[in-house]
């Protein structure tokens, strides 16, 4: 058995091998090199490997159980003794300056010589007070004392310039017989226009007129006419109407606008 006594650490091996072959190929190179970078991998593990360790070592002597520090503390001395200042006298307070006071009598109740004597109840039953006295014949009896008016306030009496309007008074005017008394006027005195009876047609006429204290009706005014002839017909039976009960305010006659309508209704034919 023959043995070869090449080392294949050795570049003339690697020679013999890419004898007459492309040694620009890559693995030439990684041959022929092989030997100086196995030595420089070992030679760099085996730095890592003692970095490594080193650094081990330094790490736990520095984190090595040290003695606990105490806290900082205060060191007071309890056996030294301070005197205090002792406290300055006062100053004598001044005097202030005077003031101009006056003293304080009492009242006391003396006679007095000149006061007059009082007027005694039993004069005064037969005379008069005054501001001085006079004399004169005494008085049969005592005076006589004004009380003012007796009873409540009169009412004022009302202004006669003054219209009241419809529901403005304590008691509204109203006809003699009431309401059935003054339909049956109207329906007694008014006739129907002819003009409107001859066209067919109806109509209503709003009045106003006053009411005069006595109860006469005045101003008579056609408000809404309606034509035809009715508000001539309206006027004229409005103007024979007697007096009404006047209204009434505070107990006195006043005088009061009143607002009526009036309708005339077509005859059937």
């Amino acid at each position: 058995m023959l043995t070869s006594k090449f080392n294949l650490y050795n570049t003339e091996w690697t020679d013999r091998v890419f004898d007459d072959r492309n040694k620009a190929y890559g693995a030439y190179e990684l041959r022929h090199n092989y030997s100086n970078t196995m030595v420089k991998a070992m030679v760099i593990a085996f730095l890592g490997v003692g970095v490594l360790f080193g650094s081990t070592l330094v790490f736990k002597t520095s984190h090595a159980v040290q003695p606990q520090r105490t806290a900082d503390t205060t060191v007071v001395t309890l056996n030294t003794y301070v005197k205090p200042d002792e406290p300055k006298p006062a100053e004598p307070a001044t005097s202030a300056e005077p003031v101009k006071t006056t003293e304080f009598v009492p009242m006391v109740v003396t006679p007095d010589k000149q006061a007059k004597k009082a007027v005694e109840n039993s004069t005064l039953a037969t005379t008069a007070i005054g501001p001085v006295t006079v004399d004169g014949p005494d008085l049969k009896g005592p005076p006589a004392i004004d009380k003012g008016p007796v009873g409540p306030p009169a009412p004022p009496a009302p202004d006669p310039e003054i219209i009241y309007s419809s529901g403005s008074v304590d008691f509204m005017p109203e006809p003699v017989g009431g309401a059935a008394a003054w339909n049956k006027f109207l329906s007694k005195n008014l006739r129907f226009p002819v003009m409107a009876q001859e066209e067919g047609v109806g109509g209503r006429v709003y009045l106003s007129f006053i009411i005069e204290k006595d109860g006469s009706l005045s101003n008579i005014t056609v408000d809404k006419a309606a034509g035809h002839g009715f508000d001539e017909e309206a006027l004229r039976v409005l103007k024979l109407a007697k007096a009404w009960k006047p209204g009434m305010q505070n107990g006195q006659p006043v005088r009061v606008k009143y607002s009526i309508p009036i309708t005339f209704q077509a005859p059937e034919i």
